[in-house]
């Protein structure tokens, strides 16, 4: 996920992740920023956790990544439009796997997992945005309210129970 906010591109580990685990072709500016930038990180950041890009070119380049959902885009839609946007993304996902079964040259097979890849992780992430929203998992957004796992509430309020009986 991605968030830009004044001059400022906030994006998720797990994102840069990603980019770096599937893509070959990757401009040499962009990782010479990721380079400077990373190596000078603790240890203990998360996946879920964002960093931010000041530079334009960085910025620019990461707005263009469609695949990178991007939390303004969606922040202000219902959970049902989300999972709509989901079901889509994967009758495409599926569509894909059809022709890729159908498709003998490999440049166009590796065309196809790239895409079918990039809309794979837009479903999931999209999930797990509208898990946010619904409270069923926490992580901290730039420029949001934290607000703590309605699952872990769940959770501790069952045990609390169970040791009241």
């Amino acid at each position: 996920m991605k968030r830009l906010i004044e001059d400022k591109l906030y994006i998720q580990l797990s994102d840069i992740d990603y980019l770096m685990n599937n893509y070959e072709i990757i401009p040499d500016y962009i990782c010479d920023i990721l380079s400077a930038y990373i190596m000078n990180i603790s240890e203990d950041i998360e996946d879920d956790d964002f960093i931010y890009f000041t530079n334009k070119r960085f910025i620019n380049y990461f707005n263009e990544l469609d695949y990178i959902i991007d939390y303004d885009e969606y922040k202000d839609l219902s959970v049902a439009s989300i999972a709509d946007i989901v079901e889509k993304l994967n009758t495409e996902i599926n569509q894909l796997e059809l022709i890729y079964k159908n498709i003998k040259d490999s440049i166009r097979k590796d065309i196809l997992i790239g895409r079918h890849d990039d809309l794979d992780k837009k479903a999931k992430d999209l999930t797990k945005l509208a898990r946010y929203k619904q409270g069923k998992i926490n992580f901290y957004i730039p420029g949001e309210e934290y607000h703590k796992s309605k699952t872990l509430k769940r959770i501790k309020y069952i045990l609390t129970r169970k040791k009241e009986d």
